[in-house]
């Protein structure tokens, strides 16, 4: 059955073919019918670290200090985070675990590296283009680029995984490799990092031509499937222990 009024995200991102593999009907939610999904406590953990972190590294070297970042996260708190994060809990106890849990991730930074001697080349940069066919867009965490190589890196303040856990977790890093020539960005190697925060880890991986054609046959094939709903109207959910984290769980059908 055709079903003319579904019409498909002109770019996606890798944020969004995930939500797909993961749950076509939240996808359709979220990227066609545009209903906002609330973020949970550990989405606004993850944007509040995040924001600490990208004005944080926005400084000179020399001034990425403990001091300097206490700062900041007494600043965000104050401006954005503790108004949003008491939507979901109000006790002044869960608000103090619930701050002290986002220091320790910002603390760990220096568990991996000194802030004053890392040079970056982009913070937050935004990128879009086409691979594969399909257009994408996106913001990258952070990049640098030395002596020919480019290194993609993304800060996690979730659980960290196991060593055979990370293709999907470093998904988002290859596709953002790819779109690097698009803001001019050229690189005879190709890293990308995963800086998970919570436990002071860090993974990095040089990719290779392997696993970038797997990253675009993905999103080829991701796309495809996306239109092909489109056009019967049939995006079904996908129940996993994701849902339990999911904010359309209530209108889902298959929760009803």
């Amino acid at each position: 059955m055709q079903n003319e009024d579904l019409v498909a995200p002109e770019f996606l991102s890798p944020s969004s073919i995930n939500t797909f593999r993961q749950c076509p009907l939240k996808f359709k939610y979220s990227k066609i019918d545009g209903l906002r999904d609330p973020s949970g406590q550990e989405a606004i953990l993850g944007n509040f670290v995040h924001d600490i972190l990208e004005e944080l590294y926005s400084l000179a070297p020399d001034q990425r200090t403990m001091e300097e970042a206490k700062f900041l996260a007494r600043k965000h708190w104050e401006s954005k985070w503790r108004a949003e994060i008491m939507n979901i809990i109000r006790s002044e106890k869960e608000l103090n675990r619930f701050r002290w849990a986002a220091w320790w991730c910002v603390e760990n930074i220096w568990v991996l590296e000194n802030p004053s001697e890392v040079i970056l080349s982009g913070i937050e940069k935004f990128v879009k283009g086409n691979i594969g066919g399909v257009k994408i867009h996106g913001f990258i965490d952070r990049y640098s680029v030395n002596n020919g190589v480019s290194k993609v890196g993304d800060y996690k303040t979730g659980k960290t995984p196991k060593e055979g856990d990370l293709d999907d977790k470093f998904f988002q890093l290859i596709v953002y490799s790819q779109l690097l020539p698009t803001i001019g960005v050229k690189a005879e190697e190709n890293l990308v990092e995963l800086l998970y925060l919570k436990d002071g880890v860090r993974f990095t991986r040089s990719l290779n031509y392997g696993e970038i054609n797997k990253t675009i046959e993905i999103i080829q094939s991701t796309k495809n499937e996306i239109d092909e709903k489109c056009r019967t109207g049939n995006f079904e959910p996908k129940r996993s222990i994701l849902c339990n984290w999911c904010g359309f769980k209530r209108i889902c059908p298959a929760w009803k």
